[in-house]
């Protein structure tokens, strides 16, 4: 289960970055090329895809803190 999390987390930052990237990307092409109307066609497609990507990997890190804590690490050293 833990895999599948790692799986799933990852795959979902990467459709967030890949698709920010095309999204920063293609609207400096459109814009050079002065097409407004693609820079709007393409902030609309992207956007649809890449923020909710990014809200269920969000969900899925604080889902998975919460089923799967982190144990405390006991320093060498005791206080006094």
């Amino acid at each position: 289960m833990k895999k599948l999390f790692h799986v799933v987390i990852g795959l979902g930052t990467a459709v967030f970055f890949l698709g920010g990237l095309l999204f920063v990307l293609g609207q400096t092409l459109f814009l050079v090329l002065g097409k407004p109307e693609m820079i709007i066609a393409i902030e609309d497609r992207v956007d649809d895809v890449i923020f909710p990507a990014i809200a269920i990997v969000g969900v899925l890190c604080y889902l998975y803190s919460v089923i799967y804590p982190q144990k405390k690490k006991e320093s060498a050293e005791q206080p006094a």
